[in-house]
């Protein structure tokens, strides 16, 4: 969406909309590609914690 507003926003606006794409971008960029090894890890995980009693902790 800043994307779409930021050839009509005002001087005001445009530094937020300019900040808005670039963080979707390093998101993009960074974040998601560690999204499906993150999953695998998670899936691979073991629920040996969960299963302690509270009082363990």
């Amino acid at each position: 969406m800043a994307l779409r507003k930021l050839p009509a926003a005002s001087a005001k606006d445009r530094p937020f909309c300019q900040g808005k794409v670039a963080a979707a971008k390093f998101f993009a960029r960074i974040v998601l590609p560690l999204v499906p090894p993150r999953r695998l890890i998670v899936e691979g995980a073991d629920l040996s914690l969960m299963e302690l009693p509270e009082a363990a902790f």
